[in-house]
Parts: structure tokens; C-alpha cells; sequence
């Protein structure tokens, strides 16, 4: 069901909200603790759903903010459910800055921003890799960018540990424009190579401005797996061309070549 937003003043849990922001997936609010001064967190707010989608997607969150500890990944502040509403909800720290997505309106980074942002991205996947956990996600639009090119990565509704990963043939993916070909076709373990894929092609859309598998060349339709699988079985490794340096466009190439196995360890 769709909710409706909740404004100024309302409660979640110990938090009253402040205004909304708009990150990533679903429905975010900055939001001040009711009885701890100068506390303030991030509140997602998801909606249950009938087939328990989304507290699938609360449950991912909420254990991989527990189990990964790392500068780039919010810290897991409180979360917990709102009965009246039929709502989850997730409080991280607080993160001012924009989604790089919202950056890249503006334009491509220069390469040396790009390069901070995406070196401490790298970090952070790491940090869930060591965890035996893959993110899924990896998009412009779980990407924050505050001042000084310092990031945040988020999203991780998403994200499975090794063992959900070997039974997440269903599972849903990610935004299929940066997911990678075997993430599409479902083929059980996708792991840590296909999230260097996604961190690749958003990497390549930060240097270029522009996306390499815009939903418009694929269509939006029933059959949009099936079409994004082929075009990306099909396409040769990105190169951002003459935007940046020859080893970082070969970096580029080499984390997102369509075949796993020829990819970056």
C-alpha cells in the first residue's frame, strides 16, 4: 500500500520527524530523538506489504548495518515497527550530502573526485566482502556525496549473506541498469565480483555523465530482464575514452567486463 508521507512533528518509535529527505530507495526523514537532546538520526520508513517483501527488506538492512563496521557505512543507530501504521522503520546516523545521482544532473566529476569517492566505495565493499555479505545495490542512487567529496554508501535492502545468496535464485536485484549479467540471470552465487561490476559501471557513469544501460534502451516492459541480459552479454567492457587516464579507463574495463571470471578479483 502506498503511505502517506508523514510530516513535521510525527512520531516513530523514539524519533519525531523533522523534515523528509529524498535518498536512494523509500521514504526518508530527518528526524530528532523525542527525549535525548541533540540526538538526530536518519529514519527509512518502509511500508509492510502483503507478501512480506518488505520486511525481507528490513531484515537484510538491519543485519547488514549490524554486521558491517565501517566510516563509509552509516552506523545502525535504532530500528523497530510501527503497529498503528503498518510501517518498519531504520535509523542510521545522520548523513548530510547528495545522492550522486543528483550530483551527476550537473555533470561528470572530474576524475579526480570521482576517483576519492570511488576509492572509499571500494573500501567499504570490501569491508562487506570480508563480512561474506554482497550488497546488490550498488547505484547512484545509494551513493552520498558530502562535503569534500566524502561518501556514504547505502541501501543495503538488498543485500545477502553467502548462504541467502546460494537460495536467492528469486531474490530480487537491484536497479538492472548497474546489476551484473549473472545477477540477472539469477545463477544462485553472484557475489562480491558482481557488485565490482555495478561499483564499475557507476564509476564509468561519474566520469562520462551519463548512464551505460539507460533504462531507455531497454525498455521498462515484462520481458526488461530478459532484454538487459542480452544487451549486457553482448557489450563490451565499458571505457569512459579520453575523460580520464589510460589506467583508470582500463580499471574501468576491467570491472565490467560481462564475464565474471574475466573481471577484477
Amino acid at each position: 500500500g502506498t503511505m502517506s508521507a508523514l510530516v513535521s512533528g510525527d512520531r516513530i518509535g523514539s524519533w519525531a520527524v523533522q523534515h523528509p529527505i529524498h535518498l536512494g530507495v523509500g521514504a526518508m526523514y530527518h528526524c530528532q530523538h523525542v527525549q535525548v537532546a541533540n540526538t538526530q538520526a536518519l529514519v527509512k520508513v518502509l511500508t509492510r506489504d502483503e507478501g512480506g517483501r518488505s520486511e525481507s527488506m528490513f531484515r537484510r538492512e538491519v543485519d547488514a548495518l549490524r554486521t558491517v563496521d565501517h566510516p563509509v557505512v552509516p552506523k545502525l543507530v535504532d530500528y523497530g515497527s510501527d503497529v498503528d501504521r503498518d510501517l518498519l522503520w531504520i535509523a542510521t546516523e545522520s548523513l548530510e550530502g547528495v545522492s550522486l545521482a543528483d550530483h551527476l544532473i550537473e555533470g561528470p566529476l572530474d576524475w579526480r573526485d570521482a576517483c576519492a569517492v570511488f576509492h572509499q566505495v571500494a573500501s567499504a565493499l570490501r569491508q562487506v566482502h570480508l563480512n561474506a555479505l554482497t550488497h546488490r545495490n550498488v547505484n547512484p542512487s545509494n551513493i552520498l556525496i558530502e562535503d569534500g567529496y566524502n561518501a556514504k554508501l547505502v541501501g543495503f535492502e538488498f543485500a545477502l549473506d553467502e548462504q541467502g545468496e546460494a537460495q536467492a535464485s528469486g531474490a530480487p536485484i537491484g536497479e538492472l541498469g548497474y546489476a551484473a549479467p549473472e545477477a540477472i540471470a539469477g545463477k544462485g552465487t553472484s557475489g562480491a565480483r558482481a557488485d565490482l561490476y555495478a561499483l564499475g559501471v557507476v564509476f564509468h557513469e561519474a566520469l562520462t555523465g551519463g548512464a551505460a544501460f539507460p533504462p531507455a534502451a531497454w525498455g521498462e516492459k515484462a520481458d526488461a530482464r530478459t532484454r538487459m541480459l542480452d544487451l549486457k552479454t553482448r557489450s563490451q567492457p565499458l571505457d569512459p575514452g579520453h575523460v580520464c587516464p589510460d589506467w583508470l579507463a582500463n580499471l574501468i574495463r576491467k570491472a565490467t567486463h560481462p564475464d565474471a571470471r574475466e573481471r577484477l578479483p
